[in-house]
């Protein structure tokens, strides 16, 4: 776990906690901070895990952006295909039994 010590008015302090964290200073806007506070209070989790927790979507978006160039150049080269399931089983059932 990350524990952030706010020593000055617009810096964040980490000091690493286990070997799985490290040290990391931060920049941030007083007013930002007290906004991170409030919510995190209302979400009962420190702003350590919700910096955490954001840090972390920024790498799962980055994996699902990461599409390749072959791809998006295959995009919208074929028309949709919609596939009515409930339609297709009824003409299946239809087939078998007729």
């Amino acid at each position: 776990m990350i524990v952030i010590i706010i020593r000055m008015e617009n810096n964040i302090f980490v000091r690493k906690s286990d070997e799985m964290n490290v040290k990391l200073t931060l920049s941030i806007d007083a007013h930002v901070i007290e906004k991170a506070k409030k919510y995190a209070a209302l979400e009962k989790v420190s702003v350590s895990k919700l910096v955490e927790r954001y840090l972390n979507t920024l790498e799962d978006a980055a994996e699902e952006v990461a599409i390749s160039p072959t791809v998006q150049e295959l995009t919208g080269i074929m028309p949709s295909m919609e596939y009515d399931v409930k339609e297709a089983y009824r003409k299946h059932l239809e087939e078998k039994y007729s």
